[in-house]
């Protein structure tokens, strides 16, 4: 039995079907995704792609957090700041069908094939799709340790990596097929084998046309929609680096030359003037293609 890994896809369609050519050849019996497949410019594509695979995949913080906007579960001002503008042009983008697939994932599940050891995928950790189990040493043994399979599949970091714990048990992360945060601009999956008699995982990349991506997200009219974020999102595509977080360090730093203690959002006026005043073209001036 062998599975391809993906998570993180946040719309990036040329990424996504660079990922799906490589399978061809490598033809895994099935492909389990751990979230994260919003927020981008073809997030409908990326569905279209992938709706075969939604009985063994799971929510992403990302897709979490759009289900609680359309239900009426987030802060009221998620409707109208400028910081939030990626997620409304989700809630706006997104087809009906494609939010039927999105709710009838859960935030978790367990995959057990006869004959092999049982699964758990998640997006974050086993408590949170907001958090993950490689923050630190001691939350890595402490799920380890609460782990009751042998095999946990996680995401949300944009980080691939592998751990292995005592018993023969394995955390996986396949990294962002989007957005890595490594350095490394490729696709990145993963793929997960039964031999003999344990699971064996290892990490894959792919490269895709980056070019491709920028008129994606140019042409989606994305870019132009959402802001600094979408901005970010594309630079860290093309760097490999999290620009985000850069653009919220400097977005506190500008708040604080105007005596403002932010807490848990930025007004529009401080967004504004960071995106005027962010060193965008430094960013691009990194860019690897």
């Amino acid at each position: 039995m062998r599975f391809a890994l993906l998570s993180d896809i946040h719309g990036n369609l040329p990424a996504l079907e660079a990922v799906m050519e490589a399978l061809k050849k490598d033809k895994p019996d099935d492909i389990l995704v751990a979230g994260d497949w919003i927020s981008g410019p073809s997030e409908n594509e990326v569905f279209d792609i992938l709706k075969a695979y939604i009985p063994k995949s799971v929510l992403g913080n990302s897709d979490i957090r759009l289900l609680e906007f359309i239900d009426g579960k987030s802060p009221s001002n998620w409707a109208t700041l400028k910081q939030m503008s990626m997620l409304r042009w989700d809630v706006q983008h997104l087809a009906p069908q494609n939010l039927t697939l999105l709710r009838s994932m859960p935030e978790q599940r367990v995959i057990h094939i006869d004959g092999t050891a049982p699964i758990r995928i998640v997006h974050g950790s086993l408590d949170s799709a907001f958090e993950t189990p490689f923050r630190t040493r001691e939350t890595l043994y402490q799920t380890f340790d609460n782990l009751q399979e042998n095999i946990l599949i996680c995401g949300h970091s944009h980080r691939p990596m592998i751990a292995a714990g005592r018993e023969g048990k394995l955390i996986v992360n396949p990294g962002s097929v989007a957005a890595p945060l490594n350095g490394d601009t490729h696709a990145q999956y993963a793929t997960l084998e039964w031999v003999g008699s344990k699971w064996h995982a290892s990490l894959e990349r792919v490269p895709y046309d980056h070019n491709i991506l920028i008129r994606t997200f140019t042409d989606s009219g994305f870019l132009a929609e959402c802001g600094p974020l979408a901005k970010a999102l594309l630079e860290t595509n093309l760097i490999g680096e999290d620009i985000a977080h850069l653009f919220f360090n400097h977005v506190n730093q500008l708040a604080k030359t105007h005596g403002i203690e932010l807490e848990d959002y930025v007004p529009d006026d401080i967004w504004d003037e960071a995106d005027r005043t962010f060193d965008w073209q430094a960013i691009k001036s990194k860019r690897k293609v």
